[in-house]
C-alpha cells in the first residue's frame, strides 16, 4: 500500500515557536507580507517533520523555511520569507554567501537567544514571559 503524501510533503511553509511573542507575531504578518495565501504555517513540531530531517528542538530553536521540501533554518528563513514577497531570489542568494550569512545567522542567533526578553519589551504576550 502507498504511503498518501502527507501536509508537509509538499509546497512553501514555515515554522515558528509559537511560544514566542516575536514568532507568533510575525508568523500572523507572513501571509499578508509575502502576498502568498498558499504559504502554510506551523507552531511548533509535527511528527511528519522527521521525514525531512527537522527535531523537535530544532523547531523550538529556530525560524523554519521549507519550499519543496528544503530547509532553510535562521537568517536564511527569514530571507527567504523577505524573498517571497518581492521576489528577491538574487539577494536571498547573496545574503547567503559568506562572510554575509555568518553576520546575519550571528545577528538571529542573538536575537533568537533573547526572544522572550524582547517579546517582554515590545508588550508582545508569550507564554514564557513572567
Amino acid at each position: 500500500m502507498e504511503k498518501a503524501p502527507s501536509e508537509v510533503s509538499e509546497g512553501v511553509f514555515y515554522i515558528y515557536d509559537a511560544d514566542c511573542g516575536i514568532c507568533s507575531w510575525l508568523a500572523k504578518k507572513i501571509p499578508g507580507f509575502t502576498g502568498r495565501l498558499d504559504i502554510r504555517a506551523f507552531g511548533g513540531y509535527k511528527p511528519e517533520f522527521k521525514d525531512l530531517g527537522i527535531s523537535e528542538n530544532l523547531c523550538r530553536e529556530t525560524f523554519l523555511w521549507v519550499e519543496n521540501g528544503q530547509v532553510f533554518q535562521k537568517s536564511r528563513a527569514v530571507f527567504k520569507a523577505i524573498g517571497a514577497r518581492y521576489g528577491l531570489g538574487w539577494l536571498v542568494f547573496l545574503v547567503s554567501l559568506p562572510p554575509q550569512v555568518w553576520f546575519f545567522d550571528w545577528l538571529y542567533s542573538h536575537i533568537a537567544k533573547n526572544r522572550h526578553r524582547i517579546s517582554g519589551w515590545l508588550g508582545l504576550n508569550t507564554c514564557k514571559i513572567s
